[in-house]
């Protein structure tokens, strides 16, 4: 991911379009699934308790850049090209984009209990008389942590805000007591790090995101952050006009403001409505104050040295089970499995005798398959071919076991040998093959010769 600049992205853009996009992202950002995952427990820094909440911005993949096979560090970088998914696969035959090795950024909110004071050069105040909004952040560093066995000091950047809304009295900038109350303050600390991102292609949303490489400290840009809040809100003017007026309310800044002011209260809630006894709504408008910015102010134009120029792609098709089949396969299954389990508890209560297996289970299906009689077979030998002799068939080693446990079969063949041959009914019949314990019954098979 590109590093952070605001001044080359804010540089011939005017203030109502930042302010439509900064109205758009405010809600959006910290949860927007084209750009930011949620990092799972073993994948944060120690200091990330349970109360923490980790977010990975990833970059768009609509401004991913195709690069040449051979990078010349030194060469112009390739211009971003909004048809280049067509361009990598004319076919539209992947469904997803594997990015191997892309680069990352990490941030971690945590909410201390300690309030924490701040100083006049920490904090502007943006707005109008009536509707104001005061931002506070100031850098620190927090006690050593260990980040995959390495000892690093992280920086963090600690924010707070105050709003005013007196509508009616319209002295926001004039009797400033309100800006000396800042609501619960949140503590961010920002990594980077090189992630595996799987994106899906149908909507540029990401699937998964997996961490490749340890956190890197990072420090934030407040310049860059104010500058961006300067556009969007607006620096308060003491000497600004205190009456409310239609043309003021129809402005984007005033609705930006608005916006700000109505989030950092609480005062948004489901559907609308007001209250937030949780400071739910205040605290993930501070997350958006943090990561909106760095989602829309990262630019391709940046330093080589942050592009992830040891990235690749793959083509990938995820299996799709439309939803009526996993249900219809859930009730099959469950039909199948309480049907066995009728049969079973139904051969139970009866009180069949199940019959035995055993291990071996061609000896369980020949057993119950031959004869126990003697067999009328003739004899070979060149001597006493056209004579007639009973011998012992194989029925007689096999049939006591069509009901043997495995121990039973084992001692029952222990140091047996089957053998295969031939033998005929009839000096004219064709010979057939069988299996016997008696080497001497049978006739060896000889190649060629049809059996049956």
């Amino acid at each position: 991911m590109p590093q952070f600049n605001a001044t080359a992205t804010l540089a011939g853009t005017t203030d109502d379009y930042l302010r439509r996009v900064a109205i758009q992202n405010f809600i959006l950002a910290p949860l927007a699934p084209y750009r930011v995952t949620l990092p799972t427990a073993d994948q944060t820094t120690d200091s990330c308790d349970s109360l923490c909440i980790a977010v990975r911005l990833h970059w768009n993949m609509e401004y991913t850049i195709v690069l040449p096979d051979v990078l010349n560090t030194t060469a112009a970088l390739p211009e971003y090209s909004p048809t280049w998914e067509s361009q990598f696969d004319p076919d539209h035959s992947w469904t997803a984009l594997n990015v191997n090795n892309a680069s990352t950024i990490q941030m971690e909110f945590s909410y201390p209990e300690v309030s924490d004071t701040f100083a006049t050069d920490d904090c502007q105040i943006y707005g109008y008389p009536f509707l104001a909004i005061k931002i506070c952040m100031k850098p620190g560093n927090e006690t050593n942590q260990l980040v995959a066995g390495i000892p690093f000091l992280p920086e963090w950047l600690k924010i707070a805000a105050a709003t005013c809304q007196r509508l009616d009295e319209a002295d926001c900038l004039t009797n400033q007591t309100w800006s000396l109350t800042l609501g619960s303050a949140t503590q961010v600390s920002m990594f980077r790090l090189n992630s595996e991102i799987v994106y899906n292609r149908q909507d540029g949303t990401i699937l998964q995101s997996t961490p490749i490489s340890p956190l890197i400290p990072a420090s934030f840009d407040r310049d860059g952050l104010s500058t961006i809040y300067n556009a969007t809100y607006g620096i308060a003017d003491p000497n600004a006009n205190t009456t409310l007026t239609d043309d003021v309310t129809a402005t984007i800044r005033f609705h930006a403001v608005q916006q700000a002011t109505a989030w950092l209260q609480g005062d948004v809630g489901y559907r609308g409505s007001a209250g937030d006894d949780y400071h739910y709504w205040s605290t993930y408008a501070l997350r958006a104050l943090i990561v909106g910015p760095y989602m829309d102010y990262t630019n391709s134009g940046s330093d080589i040295a942050f592009l992830t120029t040891g990235s690749s792609a793959t083509q990938l098709s995820r299996l799709i089970i439309p939803q009526a089949q996993m249900y219809g396969f859930c009730i099959i299954v469950i039909l199948t499995m309480s049907w066995s389990a009728a049969l079973l508890i139904w051969s139970l209560a009866s009180g069949i005798v199940q019959p035995n297996n055993s291990l071996y289970p061609e000896i369980d299906f020949g057993s119950k398959c031959v004869q126990s009689e003697h067999e009328r077979v003739f004899s070979r030998g060149a001597g006493r071919r056209n004579s007639v002799e009973w011998v012992q068939g194989l029925g007689g080693l096999l049939a006591p076991l069509s009901n043997g446990t495995t121990f039973e079969v084992t001692k029952q063949l222990k140091g047996v040998n089957i053998h295969t041959g031939a033998t005929r009914k009839s000096a004219m019949d064709l010979p057939h093959v069988v299996l016997t314990t008696n080497r001497n019954e049978v006739d060896n098979l000889i190649v060629g010769l049809k059996y049956r």
